[in-house]
């Protein structure tokens, strides 16, 4: 059955699971130096697929460790914080540059056409086949990378308005109730552990 339509349960990945579907990328294909860094960039800034895609050369500010995003959701502008270490990003800018593919576009098309904007589609392809390469058994899609860098900053004990800045939502509100979508595990586990 096709997912379609539907609307499925937020999924979260542990840090090792991100890292494992990365390290599934060539480093010795330029390919798979951008795909790591997609990956990676979707995954530490928790940015919406497009916003990755729309990104261009100067909004990659590694000096800082942030990007800015032009175009969120609703036309908002924002900066987002690369969470760690930022090493495929900026592996992938070097190279990038080396390869001398012409526009702007941080993640573009190493092929014919060179330089031309990626579709959402194919990425969402590249991460499926890469989580399955990886063993990864459960659903993954390119917005779990996206829950899984909210759900790991309430891990680390960020305030929600520092969250809801870092993924560009308008409302507080949007933001606590996407937080409850996606850490049901810690609400389980504490439950769990009350014995009656």
């Amino acid at each position: 059955m096709s997912d379609t339509g539907r609307r499925l349960p937020a999924e979260v990945y542990s840090p090792d699971e991100v890292r494992s579907v990365i390290a599934t990328c060539s480093w010795r294909a330029s390919t798979g130096r951008r795909d790591a860094a997609l990956i990676s960039i979707l995954f530490q800034a928790g940015l919406r697929i497009h916003e990755a895609l729309d990104l261009e050369l100067p909004d990659v500010r590694l000096d800082d460790g942030t990007v800015y995003v032009r175009h969120g959701k609703n036309d908002k502008a924002r900066f987002a914080a690369i969470a760690g270490d930022a090493r495929f990003i900026a592996q992938w800018v070097e190279l990038r540059g080396n390869l001398g593919l012409p526009g702007r576009l941080v993640f573009c098309s190493v092929r014919r056409p060179a330089g031309e904007r990626l579709s959402w589609q194919a990425v969402d392809q590249m991460v499926k086949r890469r989580a399955a390469k990886a063993g990864l058994e459960q659903r993954v899609h390119l917005h779990g990378l996206r829950h899984t860098h909210a759900h790991e900053l309430v891990k680390a004990g960020v305030k929600v308005t520092d969250i809801q800045q870092q993924l560009g939502h308008e409302n507080l509100a949007t933001t606590q109730a996407y937080l409850r979508k996606i850490a049901p595990l810690d609400r389980i586990a504490a439950v769990r552990s009350v014995t009656f």
